[in-house]
């Protein structure tokens, strides 16, 4: 006999409990020389299993629900965004006595000053 502990996850959760429900009534068949029949553990497994995935498959698709409803409000609560602000591009300095086919010009600055 399974003993499963009254938790405040069996009472948060109502398809928990009809899970814990299944454990609690569960039987085996029993072999002709001791044991229980492997096929019929596997049954249980494979029921149990099922059942978990219809739950996370049942929360999963309220969470798209509440996300997607989530997404409806705030689009309707936020104002608009601005169109974002173009900067304009800086060019290199381009030294005006060098042609710009030189591989030289955009290395040389000639825009500091001597001092004598």
């Amino acid at each position: 006999m399974i003993v499963i502990e009254e938790t405040n996850e069996l009472k948060q959760l109502p398809e928990i409990e009809n899970i814990a429900a299944y454990l609690r009534g569960m039987t085996f068949r029993k072999k002709a020389f001791g044991g229980c029949d492997i096929e019929s553990v596997y049954e249980h497994f494979s029921a149990v299993t099922q059942m978990y995935e219809d739950i996370i498959r049942a929360y999963m698709q309220q969470a798209e629900q509440h996300t997607r409803q989530l997404a409806e409000l705030q689009a309707r609560l936020a104002p608009p965004l601005p169109p974002p602000v173009q900067q304009p591009v800086q060019q290199p300095y381009m030294n005006p006595w060098m042609p710009p086919y030189a591989p030289w010009a955009q290395l040389t600055n000639f825009s500091y000053v001597y001092e004598m």
